[in-house]
């Protein structure tokens, strides 16, 4: 049983756009993890985790069309 709603018409240029920025988005958050606590304001370190995670979220949501 397929759980997932129907795929939107994207493009291979925006799905290969989305891809890298969440690439991208799960670097940052592995690192801003790795150092937190350790280096840096963990306040600071916490915003840019939070902030990486919303993006990410809101691009799966794009991606199948969530609210």
């Amino acid at each position: 049983m397929n759980l997932l709603p129907p795929p939107l018409p994207l493009s291979i240029a925006q799905v290969n756009r989305i891809s890298l920025d969440m690439a991208d988005s799960m670097c940052k958050l592995a690192n801003a993890v790795a150092l937190l606590g350790i280096e840096g304001d963990a306040d600071d370190q916490m915003a840019i985790i939070k902030a990486e995670q919303d993006k990410v979220l809101n691009q799966i949501r794009q991606i199948f069309d969530l609210k």
